[in-house]
């Protein structure tokens, strides 16, 4: 799988951990096709995942890297100290949720169109813990304990049913521009003149891009709003696009 090392273009340029270095090397040997963004870069001051790995015909996964300790007493999250004693911390998995969710939407930004990204958090120093996996919140956090073969791990969280047998190549190349470009003058992402998206079902949004050039698969049909637009206080009805 290819390895992009994104660590000096994004949010956090501090160097990678021990923990990232490791699993970056599996990601590395592995055969799977697709390609991992190490320290992607997202808009804003909005939290970033350690990597997203894009796995070809299978889908997307935002990966944060939780060492040390942690444990749940009653609901409320703790982390162990250098010192022994437990230190109390806000809950770690909504920030790989947060996380998940900011590089979902750098991903699909400027065009606004449902997509799908598995927030994983790997605890790299434990063992699985009964406490944290019956009171955990998050639901839609998928957790992983240590760092051995890791790569098929995250590819197990998306069942098969699930899975993106349309997610190729030219979608990869994409997701890894939209990760690793450099941060616009106002800290955020610039809107292009012109966007080129391929789509399958759903609804697409299109918000103050000045051309969309936008390809339908085959067989599928898309319902496209632009711009949310009214006419006489009565929204107007959207497009619709079906695939040849």
């Amino acid at each position: 799988m290819e390895v992009i090392n994104n660590s000096t273009n994004g949010n956090d340029q501090t160097p990678l951990s021990s923990a990232e270095r490791n699993a970056m090397a599996q990601f590395e040997a592995s055969d799977r096709g697709g390609a991992t963004v190490w320290r992607p870069r997202v808009s804003g001051n909005r939290t970033s995942p350690h990597c997203v790995v894009v796995a070809r015909k299978i889908g997307r996964f935002a990966i944060v890297f939780l060492p040390g300790k942690y444990g749940m007493e009653d609901g409320i999250w703790y982390r162990r100290g250098a010192d022994g004693g437990d230190i109390k911390v806000a809950d770690p998995l909504e920030t790989v949720w947060e996380a998940g969710m900011a590089a979902r939407d750098e991903i699909h930004r400027p065009i606004n169109f449902s997509g799908f990204v598995v927030p994983v958090a790997v605890f790299t120093d434990m063992d699985p813990d009964e406490t944290i996996l019956e009171q955990r919140g998050s639901p839609g956090v998928k957790v992983l304990w240590g760092l051995d073969d890791l790569v098929e791990r995250v590819i197990r969280q998306l069942p098969e049913d699930k899975r993106k047998s349309d997610l190729s190549s030219k979608y990869i190349e994409k997701d890894v521009r939209a990760l690793t470009r450099g941060p616009s003058p106002e800290g955020g992402a610039a809107a292009p003149d012109e966007v080129q998206v391929d789509l399958e079902s759903g609804v697409l949004n299109l918000n103050d891009a000045q051309s969309v050039i936008v390809n339908v698969s085959s067989g599928a049909q898309v319902t496209i709003n632009i711009n949310g637009s009214a006419v006489d206080g009565d929204a107007s009805p959207p497009f619709t696009a079906t695939g040849q």
